[in-house]
């Protein structure tokens, strides 16, 4: 049972380290190389370049590091917003 987790678990946090690590990474997901349009991966560019000439790997860890802050803004807006009609809930128990 725990190996099944183990791998899952793992390759998690690894995305939550690239996703926070992301600003001191010297990435350039919106540069636009004309030459190396659909390459295929190599050391610069792990996933390859898309249609664009832009390195899709780049644009991965970018977006992980975009979808982390809005999960972390929505669950702790929703815990706010939670707490406070839980305790309006408590406090006047009508409801």
């Amino acid at each position: 049972m725990k190996l099944r987790l183990t791998f899952p678990g793992l390759i998690m946090i690894a995305w939550v380290a690239l996703a926070c690590g992301a600003s001191v990474l010297p990435l350039h997901p919106d540069d636009l190389l004309l030459s190396k349009i659909l390459a295929a991966p190599a050391g610069q560019a792990w996933f390859g370049y898309d249609d664009l000439g832009r390195p899709i790997a780049d644009r991965v860890i970018m977006g992980a590091r975009t979808s982390l802050y809005v999960a972390l803004c929505v669950t702790l807006l929703s815990l706010v917003i939670g707490t406070c009609f839980g305790v309006l809930a408590g406090w006047c128990g009508d409801w």
